[in-house]
């Protein structure tokens, strides 16, 4: 976070050089700010000028024609090039270091999330087919996920835990689902993964979207709402309008205009649906 706080400064003191900005600079900016519209003009190895001059402020060198302190701009070209390329290397070095450092730093392992380790290991197993009551089939899986989880068997003996008993532990945290909760889990799942999807769309695409299922509703709403058993209850209607305007949307004439949703997972067209027609649904919903 330090460096984020450092490039973030930086482009503010010259949001108008963009282009001064190092390749290494540039696309760690752009890492923490996915949705700007710039884009990486510098290229791997190229000078960072600002940090450069910030660099040489106050700085003399030994001028090696004249044997006398001097200025950078005062130096023979053949050596700025080479306090130039050794800056380059050492900023090179500095940017390896960090990313070194941030790959070794172990990530913090908590009881919250061991439960939701053990929770998508259950779910797993039941997508599998096993029977989470065989009691094998849990020991075996949860000493492969031990063994494959950095600081995981760490986190058990800090607690105390003898290192005969950790594989033990770890299964009571693999809970034997019925299915219903099995798919309640899968919905769930299924439903978080949407909204990440959803979130990598800008704010246009998304408007463009949902004024296409609004004028889909406006098509076949009123033939929809006859068809209807008003006795149902609001989930029932809402799966009922949403399947019915995916399904419509999915066939001619509409299919061509409505790309960009067909290409969404399913799951994330039905949230986007539900937020087109979110006071309506629940207007037919009481």
């Amino acid at each position: 976070m330090k460096y984020l706080a450092q490039i973030q400064s930086e482009f503010i003191k010259v949001s108008s050089k963009w282009d001064d900005l190092s390749y290494e600079a540039q696309k760690e900016y752009l890492k923490h700010h996915p949705k700007s519209k710039r884009r990486i003009t510098s290229k791997p190895g190229e000078i960072n000028v600002e940090k450069f001059k910030n660099w040489l402020e106050n700085k003399k060198f030994m001028n090696l024609e004249t044997n006398q302190p001097s200025e950078f701009k005062d130096l023979p070209e053949t050596q700025q090039s080479l306090i130039k390329k050794n800056f380059i290397e050492s900023q090179k070095r500095s940017v390896q270091e960090r990313e070194e450092r941030r790959k070794a730093k172990p990530k913090k392992i908590s009881e919250k999330k061991i439960e939701r380790l053990g929770r998508l290991v259950a779910i797993d197993l039941k997508n599998d087919g096993h029977d989470l009551s065989d009691t094998d089939v849990i020991h075996d899986t949860a000493k492969n996920v031990i063994e494959s989880t950095p600081g995981l068997k760490e986190y058990f003996l800090n607690k105390g835990v003898e290192e005969e008993n950790v594989v033990a532990v770890f299964t009571d945290f693999i809970p034997n689902i019925s299915e219903l909760e099995h798919k309640k889990m899968l919905a769930k799942q299924e439903r978080r993964e949407a909204k990440k999807v959803l979130k990598t769309l800008d704010s246009e695409t998304k408007e463009n979207i949902k004024t296409s299922i609004t004028e889909v509703w406006q098509d076949i709403g009123p033939n929809l709402l006859e068809s209807m058993d008003l006795a149902d209850e609001k989930s029932i209607k809402t799966e009922k309008i949403s399947d019915t305007i995916l399904d419509t949307i999915n066939s001619e004439p509409y299919y061509e205009k409505n790309e960009q949703l067909l290409n969404l997972p399913y799951m994330a067209q039905k949230i986007l649906v539900k937020e087109s027609l979110g006071k309506t649904i629940d207007i037919i919903g009481n």
